[in-house]
């Protein structure tokens, strides 16, 4: 005889779930420790999902599509990038940048939980990357073309990438706690951080 699952116990062991991931990372923390959160056993968790595997993505693949939706889709790199002028480029990334943030900080307006736990998930954590690395190589690229002066660019561009988001994760995750509820001041806040960034490019275009 099939078991009935209950959707208000499913809800517990997401909410105990979603406290467990935020405090202690997705691969960290126990399954132990979320069945007791949601007020049922061990077993019970698993009669609603096989592992914390799928427990994991039950809760953070909606706010991931919802994600991709809003930031990559809009924010795709454009391939012509490289034929445009230093000025055009950099305005291109300003632009890009502003998207990425915005984007990011309307779904966590929502979603802050969900975004939170995503912070510290490789999965999403390295498509940020690997996005923000892919915009600073097309700004590049012209420019070591142009110049031939830049020795190892994919590293150093890989570097970058890597600095500004794991200060964008960090700054989320601890620096702008307070400003959680104060939408424009967070705002204000990874825009202005993002836009040293931007400086720190645009100086080192000036400058060879």
């Amino acid at each position: 005889m099939a078991q009935i699952l209950k959707e208000h116990v499913r809800q517990d062991i997401l909410e105990a779930a979603k406290h467990e991931f935020l405090k202690h990372g997705i691969y960290q923390a126990s399954m132990r420790d979320i069945a007791k959160g949601a007020n049922v056993t061990v077993g019970n968790v698993y009669r609603y999902y096989k592992n914390k595997e799928a427990l994991a993505d039950a809760i953070i693949n909606p706010t991931l599509d919802l994600l991709n939706q809003t930031i990559f889709d809009d924010v795709r790199v454009s391939s012509d990038l490289v034929a445009k002028s230093t000025h055009e480029r950099m305005a291109y990334f300003q632009s890009k940048i502003h998207s990425l943030s915005d984007g990011f900080l309307h779904v966590f307006q929502t979603h802050q939980t969900e975004c939170l736990i995503l912070l510290n998930h490789s999965r999403f954590y390295n498509q940020m990357v690997d996005w923000i690395n892919e915009l600073i190589l097309m700004i590049v690229n012209r420019w070591v073309f142009e110049k031939q002066s830049i020795k190892h660019v994919n590293e150093l561009c890989e570097m970058l990438s890597e600095a500004i988001m794991s200060g964008l994760a960090r700054g989320l995750l601890r620096t702008c706690k307070p400003y959680y509820n104060q939408p424009q001041v967070l705002h204000d806040i990874i825009n202005m951080y993002l836009q040293l960034f931007t400086m720190m490019i645009e100086a080192g275009e000036a400058n060879e």
